[in-house]
């Protein structure tokens, strides 16, 4: 490609990312829900080139609403004016994070036919995957600029360390009951707050095989080139932290927090 035809392409490109989206219609408005470390990362990659689409937008905008909605600093009509400007200026057809679940309740009120993807990682497989995602990031900028945040859903300073757990003291990663309490609490958020006719539920593990049934849900499978391999963003060292935690603790915890998911499957 030539320097002239690179620029206009680039010029194309950027138009429509900030001007041109806003005059177009969405064909079909979606948000992903999961946790991190659940598949948010691939399910926007499903739609990759073929819908608005955006993997965390703005995310720090969405902490900045949960500390104030925790502290009771913003009101409902605030938040909610707050919000529809938000997804105004975003104009996404599809919207994948884990931070959509801090403004859940305002997304169905003021956007009544929108739809839900929700994937759902089991409670070792994610703890495992997190905390591996927490070591390999522990000198990144970007993830220590969301530490705040994540200690705080974490409860780090509420919830003391275990005898069983003190590797995971010297290691300064969150308790187990902590993360495990975090991921029940956001997944039961959006399981028993969108009506069942909006979701789609699915395991992390069957994104790969169930391509075609979340592109049918959207309702515009008759403009996407469907794509296969879906994984996006694996983890690029595992460190098998869990293997040192005491295996009868470790067990009793997520036995604690499991949730029985064949109700919204």
């Amino acid at each position: 490609m030539g320097t002239i035809s690179y620029l206009l392409h680039l010029d194309r490109k950027y138009l429509d990312k900030f001007i041109f989206r806003n005059l177009r219609s969405r064909n079909t408005h979606v948000y992903c829900t999961g946790t991190p470390k659940s598949g948010t990362h691939s399910i926007a990659h499903i739609f990759d080139r073929s819908l608005l689409n955006a993997h965390e937008p703005d995310r720090d905008e969405l902490v900045d609403i949960y500390f104030k909605k925790r502290s009771n600093n913003i009101s409902k009509q605030e938040l909610r004016e707050i919000v529809s400007e938000r997804e105004k200026r975003l104009h996404l057809e599809m919207n994948s994070s884990c931070y959509n679940y801090i403004i859940i309740e305002e997304l169905l009120e003021i956007y009544p036919n929108s739809k839900f993807i929700h994937p759902v990682r089991t409670a070792r497989n994610w703890l495992d995957s997190w905390i591996n995602h927490e070591i390999n990031h522990q000198n990144c900028e970007f993830h220590d600029s969301l530490r705040p945040y994540f200690d705080t859903v974490f409860k780090k300073d509420k919830i003391p360390y275990s005898e069983e757990e003190k590797v995971l003291e010297r290691m300064n990663l969150p308790t187990i009951e902590g993360m495990l309490s975090y991921w029940k609490e956001h997944n039961l958020k959006v399981l028993q707050t969108v009506p069942e006719d909006r979701l789609f539920v699915l395991r992390t593990k069957d994104i790969s095989n169930k391509i075609e049934s979340i592109i049918e849900f959207t309702g515009i499978d008759n403009i996407l080139q469907k794509k296969r391999n879906s994984h996006a963003y694996k983890a690029d060292e595992k460190h098998d932290i869990l293997s040192l935690i005491d295996s009868k603790y470790l067990n009793r915890m997520i036995d604690k927090y499991s949730i029985e998911l064949n109700k919204w499957l």
